[in-house]
């Protein structure tokens, strides 16, 4: 006896070697003959010490009525919902395009910040003193002495855009004093001057260069925007053409399921007149409760489906889509296409946002290294100042007696102005911070342009990826809907041999399966090939024109085709 064990054991062990070696497919077969024959042990022999562990059997006769939530999920009402609606809700809805929004309106708040460097300021102030000492000099006049004053002054300071500095001072002046020969006294001064660098800061172009590096900043949001825009939109095509595949495959469990329970009826029947055996029923029991799980796991698939959809479009919960069943009534279109690689490459050259972004960084890293190269420099500084001053009073002395007017009106008088030139020269020693400054900016700007090279080529990789999957999916829906095709003949030849005694419940349920695959199959590649072609043009940069949607007042993005219009979202979606 123990040889013929060790045979057994040899070919067990050469069993579970053909299991392993063998495809997915098979082993999905060879699982299911397994199982259907340990069924068929327990069917034949009851009366084991096997079967007679447990004395529960599981009745099949409810295995087509649904759980309490399928039941509830199919009492909601219906939704019809097209892909151009899903298209224009995101755009006004979604909450990722609403966050990308506020970048914008926070970079054009940078373009006011850097202007405001050339703000004009005045300030003004006003002072009251009163001064009581005494004098140490008895010589030089009483000995102590009160001096009373109210003065006021305002000062004007205008920077200018080529690097100087216009400053405009007044200051008007009362004054009481037991020791002045004037009693009281009115002064008035004013003052223009003049300041201007030379080396460093003379020119509009080094001075406007804040300015162009905050516009870029604004580019780059309104570029960052549009990517948005396109991720959003591609995401929600992506979420509405798999909704239309749960949908149709729920329709293809649900019809596998119906060819399963027509077995089984035809089984019993046939079981009834005793023209099978009662081991067909329960084959065909297990085919149906197996469909009944897929049937399941479906509809729990299209469920999901519809909250991934809901949550791009956030509709608002008290919006017709958030509690209803979503019925999507576009179906996946098959065209053959063939897009051209080298054109879709140049295209995605010019029009990805990420691309434009870097092009811009470049700009201004360019800009930056500009400014800092010229703070490393030596500076002169030029400076004029013009002085006007007037002083009136009343004297008893000298029989004046003038007021604070007569002081202004001195003002127009040039005989006691005086003027003043200035030249200014600054040497930083070491300066060690301008110069790190300037290092740091010049390896930014070449760090931008390799990594421009990084992006082209992470591009062109993108691009030749997605252009490959059209061409792939091209063919995948060709070959799914010629196996569906064969597959259908191969079920109704199936069931007319099985109706003619030629084949078995097993045989006809693998059949039946084949045709659910090859349906699901089908469907998938009709669904990967509408989002394949939209990650194509998002890849390319042009979804937003492919899909007629137009985003208006954006900075001019390096783009040779971009052209303006008024902020905000528009265009049918298709």
């Amino acid at each position: 006896m123990a040889p013929r064990r060790s045979v057994r054991q040899r070919k067990w062990r050469m069993s579970m070697s053909a299991f392993a070696a063998t495809s997915l497919t098979g082993k999905r077969r060879l699982t299911r003959m397994l199982a259907l024959g340990l069924a068929t042990l327990l069917a034949v022999a009851p009366g084991t010490a096997l079967f007679a562990q447990t004395d529960r059997q599981t009745p099949l006769d409810d295995l087509s009525t649904p759980p309490d939530f399928l039941g509830e999920w199919q009492s909601r009402p219906e939704y019809s919902l097209s892909l151009d609606e899903c298209l224009r809700l995101a755009m006004d809805q979604n909450l990722d395009i609403a966050v990308q929004g506020y970048e914008r309106g926070i970079s054009e708040t940078g373009i006011d910040s850097a202007k405001s460097a050339y703000d004009s300021v005045i300030s003004s102030t006003f002072n009251e003193t009163e001064i009581n000492s005494q004098n140490a000099n008895p010589f030089s006049g009483p000995p102590s002495f009160e001096i009373k004053s109210r003065t006021f002054s305002t000062n004007w300071n205008d920077p200018t855009m080529w690097g100087g500095s216009f400053n405009v001072f007044f200051q008007g002046q009362k004054q009481r004093s037991t020791f002045s020969g004037l009693d009281p006294q009115y002064s008035t001064t004013l003052n223009f001057t003049y300041q201007q660098s030379i080396l460093r800061s003379l020119g509009r172009k080094v001075n406007e260069a804040p300015i162009v590096i905050a516009r870029n900043n604004l580019r780059i949001s309104d570029s960052q925007f549009r990517d948005t825009v396109m991720a959003t939109l591609e995401s929600t095509e992506s979420a509405y053409w798999e909704l239309v595949f749960a949908r149709r495959d729920l329709e293809v469990k649900r019809g596998s399921l119906t060819l399963a329970q027509g077995l089984l009826e035809i089984n019993k029947a046939k079981v009834e007149v005793g023209t099978l055996a009662p081991i067909d029923v329960t084959q065909a029991e297990a085919g149906v409760a197996g469909r009944l799980e897929d049937l399941v796991v479906a509809i729990g698939s299209l469920l999901t489906a519809e909250d991934n959809l809901r949550q791009l479009l956030n509709p608002g919960h008290d919006h017709g889509i958030w509690n209803s069943t979503l019925i999507p009534s576009d179906e996946p279109q098959f065209a053959m296409a063939d897009p051209d690689l080298q054109e879709a490459i140049e295209i995605a050259k010019k029009r990805r946002p990420e691309l434009q972004q870097q092009r811009i960084s470049i700009e201004s890293n360019a800009q930056q290294q500009m400014i800092d190269r010229k703070a490393k420099r030596w500076d002169l500084i030029l400076e004029g100042r013009y002085n006007l001053e007037g002083l009136e009073g009343r004297s008893e002395a000298f029989m004046l007696d003038t007021d604070f007017g007569d002081a202004l009106r001195e003002l127009d008088d040039t005989e006691f102005a005086d003027w003043t030139a200035q030249a200014t020269l600054i040497i930083p020693i070491h300066n060690r911070a301008a110069k790190s400054r300037y290092v740091s900016s010049r390896l930014r700007h070449e760090q931008s342009q390799v990594r421009l090279d990084q992006l082209m080529l992470a591009a062109e990789i993108d691009v030749r990826r997605k252009v490959r999957d059209v061409k792939v999916n091209t063919q995948r829906v060709r070959a799914a809907q010629k196996n569906r095709e064969l597959q259908e003949k191969n079920v109704n030849a199936e069931e007319k041999k099985y109706e003619n005694g030629m084949s078995t419940s097993f045989q006809v349920l693998e059949i039946q399966e084949d045709l659910a695959t090859a349906e699901s199959q089908e469907n998938r590649a009709k669904v990967d090939f509408q989002k394949s072609l939209a990650a194509l043009e998002r890849a390319k940069g042009t979804l937003l024109e492919a899909r007629n949607i137009e985003i208006s007042n954006l900075q001019d993005l390096g783009d040779p085709d971009f052209s303006g219009g008024t902020y905000g979202l528009s265009g049918s979606g298709r």
